[in-house]
């Protein structure tokens, strides 16, 4: 099951297209850092075309705003990626360099660390700016 996260209203809001394991971490992130405003969306993990209106996604944007500037964002990722390679379920992506397609390189842990926090702040700063220009959402 995938989402599409489709704004609303006439402001041009578009589409944030994301995958599952983003929009996962991105739901789950923005009930971390603003628990009363990401309530106003009961169904983050499923199609039922909940979301937010255009108050509340500017509301959860500056939130979000908030945790890039005072780098609350690097902590959690940092926490995340720790959780993740515990429980062996971290995604491919930061654990090889491919910048040699024929031989790749696996990265230590240090370097798959560091590409997996600023995939996850970019994600995040990624979805302020759909916020802060979606006129609302809904999860399709």
């Amino acid at each position: 099951m995938g989402f599409d996260i489709v704004g609303g209203g006439g402001g041009g809001g578009g589409a944030f297209p994301v995958g599952r394991f983003w929009w996962v971490t991105l739901a789950d992130y923005s009930h971390h850092v603003a628990p009363s405003i990401a309530a106003a969306c009961r169904y983050w993990y499923s199609n039922d075309e909940d979301g937010l209106d255009a108050d509340q996604a500017r509301q959860l944007g500056a939130e979000l705003q908030r945790s890039v500037d005072n780098c609350v964002v690097d902590a959690y990722a940092r926490e995340y990626f720790a959780y993740l390679r515990k429980e062996n379920n971290l995604p491919d992506f930061p654990q090889y360099d491919e910048s040699d397609v024929f031989l790749p390189r696996k990265l230590t842990t240090h370097e798959q660390e560091r590409v997996f926090v600023n995939e996850f702040v970019a994600e995040v700063q990624r979805f302020i700016e759909f916020l802060l220009a979606c006129d609302g959402f809904a999860i399709l």
